[in-house]
């Protein structure tokens, strides 16, 4: 056993050396849009079976479903749950949502797909979604594309959902623009039109859109085009911590620039106070990202019990990525016990990391179990 967490102990300070000595890449890559702070970053609630229900509506949206990701990517999660009493929050909508207003059919609309007040019942979700699509709620039109495109409460019409993606992508404020040029770049539940998304996310951009500005950045690092750099600089300078984090990156590593560490650490610690800021307003994945800042000290303070209560702070909510990082920390401080909790917690959201890493633990328990029974049997035997 003890061999095992040796060989733990070394993975973590290599991990660490390797940070220190050439830059926050695998820690710091997981910027994609879906861990966007400003996009999915919702808050925590004091409420435990909120909490829970948070969770629930997570993994469902990272399973794909795109009604659970527009629910807690656009504020719905946190107006429904504004009122506890889902009964009467139920009612008011629909009284509304009778008289045409088209945000309270889609938050009963919502209601009605996850069961909340009322019973679960997705044709009823489809018919309140269809009608506030047809009041130009773009919103809706994602959610009424989705149901359409796998056939929940309505036949299947993939035809149709693209027509209805495509539409509020064209027409929808930039947030939704962002959110949607995504599925179409990757094909996620849609056609892959990568040459549409680009368009979306060059028009969300050209109305000051940051994160669509930080995207094509990304895109183009990574696709070997032109205007990574001024892309990522134009998100920056609205403040943008993804981008501030990125141009740190590259002036750390030389990727496009001439490398230059006091650049680097000065946009590394711009994107910590970025971060920190979301972190104090209560959103759950700026805790995460935080703690990377802090862990490897890359603003220029390294702290591993700030890092150690940031990542518990994500994990606790259910966060996979934070859990397998506050489980290396907890290994290294020598709390075996507590580390194979949250290894076992990432591992069963489909972590690989951390189920390759309990399976490590597991064995060496077991190697140390053997051991131990075959030295009772020789002292037994003589």
């Amino acid at each position: 056993m003890d061999d095992i967490l040796e060989n733990i102990h070394k993975y973590i300070r290599k991990a660490r050396e390797t940070h220190q000595e050439h830059g926050p890449f695998d820690a710091l890559e997981a910027l994609a849009l879906k861990r966007a702070p400003d996009m999915c970053g919702y808050k925590s609630s004091a409420d435990e079976k909120k909490a829970g229900a948070n969770r629930r509506y997570r993994q469902a949206a990272d399973a794909g479903d795109e009604v659970a990701a527009v629910y807690l990517e656009f504020d719905y999660y946190r107006t429904i749950c504004a009122n506890p009493d889902y009964v009467s929050a139920a009612e008011n909508y629909r009284k509304s949502a009778e008289q045409g207003d088209s945000w309270a059919q889609t938050l009963l609309a919502f209601m009605h797909y996850f069961g909340n007040g009322v019973s679960q019942n997705y044709l009823e979700a489809y018919k309140w979604f269809e009608k506030a699509a047809s009041h130009n709620d773009h919103y809706a039109q994602i959610c009424f594309g989705y149901m359409l495109s796998c056939g929940k409460g309505i036949k299947e019409d993939k035809a149709a959902a693209d027509y209805s993606y495509r539409y509020a992508a064209r027409n929808g404020e930039p947030a939704i623009q962002v959110h949607l040029a995504e599925l179409f770049y990757y094909g996620r539940g849609v056609s892959c039109d990568r040459n549409f998304a680009l368009s979306v996310f060059q028009d969300a951009a050209n109305k000051g859109n940051a994160h669509a500005m930080y995207r094509l950045g990304e895109i183009c690092l990574n696709s070997g085009f032109d205007g990574a750099l001024s892309w990522f600089n134009q998100a920056a300078q609205f403040g943008y911590g993804p981008a501030q984090l990125k141009l740190g990156e590259m002036y750390w590593h030389g990727w496009l620039v001439q490398k230059d560490a006091a650049i680097a650490a000065d946009w590394f610690r711009k994107a910590e106070g970025w971060y920190r800021n979301l972190v104090d307003q209560g959103y759950v994945y700026a805790n995460e990202f935080l703690g990377d800042i802090y862990c490897y000290g890359l603003a220029g303070e390294q702290d591993q019990d700030k890092a150690l209560s940031l990542y518990r702070a994500a994990a606790e909510h259910g966060i996979a990525d934070a859990q397998y990082k506050l489980s290396l920390l907890l290994i290294e401080k020598e709390n075996k016990v507590e580390a194979e909790k949250w290894l076992q917690m990432a591992a069963s959201q489909g972590h690989t990391m951390a189920a390759t890493m309990l399976n490590s633990i597991r064995w060496g328990k077991m190697r140390e179990y053997q051991r131990k029974t075959e030295q009772q049997l020789t002292v037994s035997y003589y």
